[in-house]
């Protein structure tokens, strides 16, 4: 399974249209796994970007990921890990 950064993307804004944004918790995606997970219970207190990248870093290893994480009420960041090398986008939510 491959996904490209701008498929994520595209993904991820199809599931904050059909599930909203207020609620949206970090997403990881595995490609050499075929596994998805999300991230609950981040504390509005800590910085949403540093608990994510750290999460991804522990279950991606060295291995290539993709995740997305709310920034703010109108924007995500979605980062793929390819080969070694970070591409990350900011991204306006289309439908919050």
């Amino acid at each position: 399974m491959h996904i490209s950064l701008n498929e994520f993307i595209a993904i991820t804004q199809r599931v904050v249209a059909r599930d909203g944004f207020d609620d949206y918790m970090p997403t990881l995606v595995l490609p050499a796994r075929r596994h998805i997970m999300a991230l609950e219970g981040i504390p509005d207190t800590v910085d949403t970007e540093a608990v994510a990248r750290k999460w991804a870093e522990e279950h991606a290893g060295g291995g290539d990921f993709l995740l997305a994480f709310k920034i703010d009420a109108r924007r995500f960041k979605a980062i793929e890990r390819k080969a070694g090398e970070i591409e990350a986008r900011v991204v306006v939510v289309r439908d919050a």
